[in-house]
């Protein structure tokens, strides 16, 4: 019985492998000052413990990469990835869930290998100001055979604490607009950002009362303390004046309007009406036109936009009433008519009507172009 034992444990040994970790980074660059390796797992040659380290108060805290030397003994590894998540202060708390980053994988020879991981992972992105968290970091490697190796620190992760400064949200330093033909494009900078959601884009014009309509959501970057830059284009219709403002808003919900600006395109000075589009469509399509002055001067013109069938018949009228010079846009949806009705796929006619287009008047425009609804 003896004998059968001890052959048994050495071929055991035999075919069993194993899988390890050394010489592990995460690349932390802490208040825009460059960036640092932290290190897991064993201790290697060079870089700070990130296991118990204390970051103090920070204002940007980003992983920029990550370094990772694994081994397996039958040479079977196939990729590998690190996670980070940021729990409360006690730890009781995921603030912010997993993150997985999945690293490029190089054979090094023997039965080593190097994953490595750049980017930018903003940790402090959704977070409240002058809180303390934890920062938890953990890896693995999978393979063919061995399956998944973690380095986990016993199943406990990597821990490091900091806390988020308690600087005002958002420095706004500039919010600027530059006109391109019908086009307004706006630029606007932060030099700080500390639990920055996003700015929403508000526009006003004489169209409207110059009453403020949202038009757009651009996505803030969190918590920063270097320049950022934000940039949108605006087409708008309806006028040539019109006025900006944008809404910072935090993750709590807290929000703070800027300045406005205030620009004004060139008036238009030709009457025109534009090829629907998408043409064919279904079922949806859209028509653009540019209101002119009158020679009489009035400030404003009454404007009518029909669809007719190939018969002459009626089938919508998309504008009756007054507008101002400018450009517009009309939705023309051949589901939505009155009284539920829907029309055939063909074709079809639209015609602008504005002043007095009667032969010699000088006063008005009338144009129809044609579409086609295909089902």
């Amino acid at each position: 019985m003896k004998k059968v034992a001890i052959i048994f444990f050495l071929l055991t040994i035999s075919v069993s492998a194993n899988t390890g970790w050394y010489s592990d980074y995460v690349i932390i660059n802490k208040n825009s000052t460059g960036n640092s390796y932290y290190w897991i797992g064993s201790d290697p040659s060079f870089g700070t413990q990130l296991h118990g380290l204390n970051f103090g108060t920070v204002t940007s805290l980003v992983i920029t990469g990550a370094d990772m030397k694994y081994w397996s003994d039958n040479q079977d590894r196939t990729g590998g990835s690190f996670f980070w998540l940021v729990k409360s202060a006690d730890g009781s708390t995921t603030i912010k869930s997993a993150t997985e980053n999945v690293w490029t994988q190089t054979f090094l020879g023997g039965n080593d290998y190097q994953g490595l991981w750049s980017g930018s992972d903003d940790i402090l992105a959704g977070l409240s100001a002058s809180t303390t968290y934890q920062l938890h970091v953990y890896a693995k490697s999978w393979g063919s055979s061995q399956g998944d190796s973690w380095l986990s620190n016993g199943g406990a992760d990597y821990v490091a604490t900091f806390t988020t400064d308690a600087s005002l949200p958002v420095e706004l330093t500039s919010f600027t607009a530059l006109i391109n033909n019908d086009k307004v494009q706006l630029n606007w900078q932060t030099a700080t950002e500390v639990n920055n959601y996003g700015f929403s884009v508000e526009r006003a014009s004489t169209s409207l009362g110059m009453t403020w309509e949202k038009i757009a959501f651009v996505q803030g970057h969190g918590n920063s303390n270097s320049p950022k830059n934000y940039s949108l284009t605006d087409t708008p219709t309806g006028s040539t004046k019109f006025q900006y403002r944008l809404k910072q808003i935090d993750f709590d919900g807290k929000f703070e309007y800027s300045h406005i600006i205030e620009v004004e395109l060139e008036s238009p000075t030709n009457f025109s009406v534009q090829q629907n589009y998408p043409n064919p469509f279904n079922p949806e399509t859209t028509i653009s036109y540019t209101i002119a002055p009158l020679p009489t001067g009035e400030a404003s013109v009454h404007v009518m936009l029909t669809v007719y069938d190939v018969l002459g018949r009626e089938i919508a009228t998309l504008v009756d009433e007054y507008k101002q010079h400018g450009n517009y846009q009309v939705t023309f949806n051949a589901r939505h008519l009155e009284r539920s009705r829907e029309i055939p796929s063909g074709i079809y006619f639209y015609r602008l009507q504005a002043g007095d287009p009667s032969l010699h008047s000088g006063h008005g425009f009338v144009q129809t172009k044609k579409m086609l609804l295909i089902k």
